[in-house]
């Protein structure tokens, strides 16, 4: 008798475990089909997904929220379309990654701007590289995003990342001349 019950807890058990990963891949399907949809934009589509409850502040298979993969295609336009559709400008993936910082990651400069005039917070520091904004624009020679944030970041022009490495070191090891005097000039 006491195996019977062991048996049919086990049962009811693996059958709740398979339910729940089953609605957990569900949601990631819908998140990376409307992922999909808002990079094609296939309007129709992505209003029938947010409709279906699909948030736009959630990530998809590849660990990018709509606006963080739009924000990789440097699509300013469909920025704005998404964040007033309610998209959190500020949501942070698993490695504390933003639209802002994939923005610059991707080497769209005025994107990268327009975010920051748009209310994106530029304190974020990635925990894969541990770069602050700051590191990223150096990496992807972004001069007026350096000027800008070099005032804003003060705190990021002595911070290493995880590869020991300040803004300066960076701008330094990649001989960019024109961006190393903009990090050591006094404002």
């Amino acid at each position: 008798m006491r195996t019977v019950q062991i048996l049919i807890s086990l049962f009811i058990i693996s059958q709740t475990a398979f339910a729940f990963s089953s609605a957990s891949s569900n949601s990631v399907k819908d998140q990376d089909a409307l992922i999909e949809a808002v990079q094609k934009g296939d309007d129709k589509k992505a209003d029938a997904l947010l409709k279906k409850g699909v948030s736009l502040n959630s990530t998809g298979s590849g660990d990018q929220s709509a606006l963080m993969a739009l924000a990789d295609q440097g699509e300013t336009e469909s920025i704005d379309e998404l964040i007033g559709k309610g998209a959190d400008i500020n949501f942070k993936n698993q490695d504390n990654e933003t639209a802002l910082s994939t923005a610059i990651t991707a080497g769209h400069e005025k994107l990268a701007l327009h975010l920051i005039k748009k209310g994106a917070a530029i304190d974020g520091i990635s925990k894969f590289t541990g770069d602050c904004l700051l590191h990223s624009a150096v990496k992807s020679g972004m001069t007026t995003l350096v000027k800008d944030l070099k005032n804003k970041q003060k705190n990021c022009l002595s911070l290493k990342n995880k590869k020991g490495q300040t803004p300066a070191d960076i701008a330094k090891t990649q001989d960019m001349t024109e961006i190393e005097k903009i990090l050591k000039a006094k404002n």
